[in-house]
């Protein structure tokens, strides 16, 4: 019942900012996760799994995710109805950006074609999984650099190219072949990712930024290409789904149940997890989980996230189960530590949104999209987790290209394009 109030919780959320486009989206996304969460405690096959005897769910972890959560999506509520995007950028530049992007993306994709014949070709898929995961993750380099760094450049890269996708779509006459290449750039990463790691996460976090992305630039979208626009996504939406109900089956061949179980629980675990898992906890991993990156930087002592659950035996969590970012928070600072980390994500984002972004500017709208889509992603498992807290500081390099060689190249070079358009 918990988490059923927590999903109504949600749906009136969604509901009363039902005008705010991008605060609705995530607040949607929340809603029906916690929905499937409460789903997945009904099934039979609940009561065999791992989350079962650890305590249950009560109202109180409840009420504590619905304030932490409402904390992080503030700046989004403060985002006005409609954007009027005013701004300037360099056509010529971005188109550079753009195919640095689709060269990155193709030779991605070329490097990882013979691992996806070995995933395919696997007698045993969960066992194959297993490895993957046991090795390196997502990452299934083997030890090759280049396919290591290409793999880390397309995650951080994805959201990035999605958006200059879309923007591209509304705002750059002509460059057909170069649009084209983009958009295909935008999926098959994720999708030969997907195959090759028989993992799903690469592509799901696809679709979720094409759905945001889209709904930001939907009223921007001439008729036409709105159409277009929409039969694309469709068509990804129905490969994900596609993908992600393939590998549910190959995973579990004890019939239906299982498999259904296996779906509510990949959205749904979250919410399950922290409430059964985590709260209550007394000792805490002080950034370990979430930061170790940075308390390398600063001289702290560095304990690996893989081995997080088997040096500290008084954690009864599992380290890779989704906990969503909240929960990893809560690992590491505890409930009063994470309403105060929770607080200064949201004063930082509400201060750039609100007061020193005031005019929607590419940068603005990239930095609401990237909140928005993270927000959404971050629910299963926090984005800079780990050694990946790098992440981070890509994140803000790329920021900064898009910021003074995109958007600021236009006060210099002439071949500078004024835009005002409501999105």
């Amino acid at each position: 019942m918990p988490l059923l109030f927590l999903s109504l919780f949600f749906g009136v959320l969604a509901y009363y900012y039902r005008k705010k486009k991008l605060f609705f989206s995530v607040v949607m996304f929340y809603g029906i996760g916690s929905l499937w969460g409460f789903l997945m405690t009904l099934n039979d096959y609940y009561s065999l799994s791992l989350n079962f005897g650890y305590q249950s769910i009560s109202y109180t972890a409840t009420l504590f995710l619905s304030v932490c959560c409402l904390i992080l999506f503030y700046p989004l509520m403060q985002i006005d109805r409609k954007l009027i995007f005013s701004g300037m950028v360099d056509v010529c530049h971005l188109k550079n950006i753009a195919y640095i992007f689709i060269v990155l993306s193709i030779v991605y994709c070329i490097f990882i074609v013979p691992y996806i014949s070995l995933s395919l070709n696997a007698i045993d898929f969960a066992a194959y999984k297993a490895e993957i995961m046991e090795e390196g993750g997502l990452d299934i380099s083997g030890g090759n650099i280049i396919l290591s760094k290409l793999f880390s450049y397309q995650v951080q890269l994805r959201p990035f190219i999605i958006f200059l996708f879309f923007f591209s779509l509304v705002y750059v006459k002509g460059g057909r072949k170069m649009k084209i290449l983009l958009g295909l750039m935008t999926i098959l990463p994720a999708l030969f990712s997907a195959l090759a790691s028989a993992h799903r996460n690469n592509l799901v976090y696809c679709i979720i930024n094409y759905i945001v992305c889209y709904i930001l630039f939907y009223e921007c979208f001439p008729r036409k290409v709105k159409r277009y626009v929409l039969l694309f996504i469709s068509i990804v939406l129905g490969i994900v789904l596609f993908i992600v109900v393939y590998f549910a089956f190959l995973r579990f061949d004890d019939g239906g149940g299982a498999v259904i179980y296996s779906l509510l629980r990949y959205l749904g675990e979250p919410f399950v997890n922290f409430n059964t898992m985590l709260w209550g906890n007394e000792q805490y991993l002080l950034g370990n989980k979430s930061f170790p990156l940075i308390r390398d930087l600063l001289g702290l002592d560095y304990l690996d996230p893989s081995t997080i659950r088997e040096n500290t035996s008084y954690l009864r969590y599992v380290n890779y189960y989704f906990y969503g970012a909240i929960g990893n928070f809560y690992m590491d600072f505890g409930p009063l530590g994470t309403i105060c980390v929770c607080l200064l994500v949201s004063c930082f984002f509400y201060k750039i949104f609100v007061q020193k972004f005031k005019a929607n500017t590419l940068t603005r709208l990239l930095l609401l999209y990237l909140y928005a889509t993270y927000t959404i992603q971050n629910y299963f498992y926090f984005q800079f987790m780990g050694s990946n807290n790098i992440n981070i500081f890509w994140m803000i390099i790329y920021l900064l290209v898009f910021r003074f060689y995109v958007e600021k190249g236009c006060s210099v070079f002439s071949s500078g394009r004024s835009f005002k358009r409501q999105v």
